[in-house]
């Protein structure tokens, strides 16, 4: 199964200091964020399960907001 994440990145934020909580379901993006959308393959089998890694992840892309 694909499953699209969410990820919303403030100006100045270095990703390698701070932890990221990325998202199925996405709310109103902060003002200044860019928020960025990737697909992860996660198999059907492992979806369920605790502690595991996906084989898979897509490119990220940027991701517009309908009023921009």
């Amino acid at each position: 199964m694909k499953v699209r994440f969410y990820l919303d990145l403030w100006p100045g934020l270095y990703p390698n200091q701070y932890a990221l909580m990325a998202t199925t379901s996405p709310g109103v993006k902060a003002e200044g964020a860019r928020r960025l959308a990737f697909d992860v393959a996660i198999p059907d089998e492992m979806l369920y399960l605790i502690d595991v890694v996906s084989p898979e992840v897509s490119r990220p892309e940027v991701v517009q907001d309908h009023d921009e």
